[in-house]
């Protein structure tokens, strides 16, 4: 079975993931499970070979790439060298190795690499066209793109600007699949992670813990009054009521799977994710 994000998930989702970087990577949070089942599934195809991990942020995939995937090789690549000081310094492996790069041509010869991986990258990008051809030009032929991006159908209500900032777009399933058919050809696998009902409510929920971290929580008029409805809904409601985040004192959420699996029926993933293979010719 896979769990439903409550609304304190999707804002630990935001808080984490709002700077591209995942803070720690031990533990039970949502957003570690669901960041290292992606990576673990991501495993299954790298070993032996040669990975391109974009985007790596603190290197804990990558890592994971080199040491339980056992590929012969990784390379973690990141704009940021902060987030490279980082990876350097929590993650050694024989296989890996981290290097900065700058936003246009990867500085890989053709051919480079066995495996890409490219998870919630392509959503961060200004010419997504241009960045699958770099992703299509350094791949072997044959060798897999692994990659993830959010559905637009749970993050920014159709709006041609998303509401996260650090995102220049957003795709719905559609595009995103045509997308990935005009550099790769049909994807060999199409699922995700987090299913959530498509009713209207769900989807105008999401878009609200969304709009709510973005665009209000920064706001002090916001901060006040919400921080005033809390005090009086604890006040109003007898003792042991209220939400079960409340009633634990925390966000809720069970420890249900975040393995990737195919499309649910009448159910979209939070976050869609891809496996394409570049055509032996």
């Amino acid at each position: 079975m896979h769990r439903d994000l409550s609304a304190g998930d999707l804002c630990h989702l935001h808080q984490s993931l709002g700077s591209g970087r995942l803070p720690v990577v031990e533990g039970t949070d949502p957003v570690e499970r669901i960041h290292i089942a992606r990576y673990q599934f991501a495993a299954r195809f790298v070993h032996g070979k040669a990975v391109l991990d974009i985007a790596t942020g603190i290197g804990y995939g990558a890592h994971l790439l080199a040491a339980a995937g056992k590929a012969r090789d990784v390379t973690g690549v990141d704009i940021s060298e902060e987030a490279l000081s980082t990876a350097r310094e929590r993650y050694q492996h024989p296989a890996l190795s981290f290097r900065q790069i700058v936003p246009g041509r990867l500085p890989f010869g053709d051919a480079s690499f066995d495996v890409v991986v490219s998870f919630e990258t392509i959503e961060h990008t200004a010419d997504p066209g241009l960045f699958l051809g770099e992703l299509q030009r350094v791949l072997r032929p044959g060798g897999p793109l692994i990659i993830s991006t959010p559905n637009k159908r749970f993050h920014s209500l159709g709006r041609r600007s998303p509401w996260n900032p650090h995102h220049a777009f957003e795709l719905f399933p559609g595009p995103f699949h045509d997308l990935l058919t005009r550099h790769f050809g049909k994807p060999e696998f199409w699922g995700g992670q987090d299913f959530l009902p498509t009713s209207p409510g769900a989807i105008l929920w999401t878009n609200w813990v969304e709009f709510r971290y973005y665009r209000l929580l920064g706001r002090s008029a916001y901060t006040a009054v919400s921080g005033m409805l809390r005090r009086i809904r604890r006040l109003v409601l007898p003792p042991g009521e209220g939400t079960p985040a409340e009633q634990s004192g925390g966000d809720s959420h069970d420890d249900g799977s975040s393995e990737i699996v195919p499309w649910e029926a009448g159910r979209e993933p939070y976050t869609m994710v891809a496996v394409c293979r570049l055509p032996i010719s």
